[in-house]
């Protein structure tokens, strides 16, 4: 900037237009330093916002399941061998749509995973470590 003061030095009005650059100069790193703060703010609220969303979560998302999903993984816990939806259906007097259904909501949730050891053999399900956790932290076995 010097060299252009002294350029301008012979203009009548400089030191006003001096100080306005002067001015605009301390403006401009004010708002920079403004923006970077503001910057820092936006970054932390936003991680606290992240670690808010997930404890609402962990609180709201509480294992609520119905009594044919419970039923059904006191079955998987019971059985010493896999466990068959066509056995769970007979087992719990309900069709296979309805067990089909609720073994799909169980592995949604992850309470249950699902094998096939061959192509010609049906599915198997088995508790997963959510699963017993869930029946044990409730009692159900």
């Amino acid at each position: 900037m010097g060299a252009l003061f002294d350029l301008l030095k012979d203009i009548p009005h400089i030191a006003v237009l001096k100080e306005k650059i002067t001015a605009f100069e301390d403006e401009n790193a004010a708002l920079k330093t403004e923006n970077a703060i503001l910057k820092d703010d936006l970054r932390e609220a936003k991680a606290e916002n992240k670690r808010l969303k997930e404890e609402i979560d962990s609180l709201t998302h509480k294992d609520d399941l119905d009594e044919i999903s419970i039923k059904i993984l006191v079955m998987l816990a019971e059985q010493k061998d896999h466990s068959y939806a066509q056995t769970l259906a007979h087992y719990l007097q309900l069709s296979m749509a309805r067990v089909e259904f609720y073994l799909g909501e169980l592995l949604k949730g992850r309470y249950i995973s699902t094998a096939r050891p061959r192509l010609t053999r049906p599915a198997t399900h088995n508790l997963t470590q959510k699963g017993r956790e869930f029946l044990i932290k409730n009692d159900l076995i």
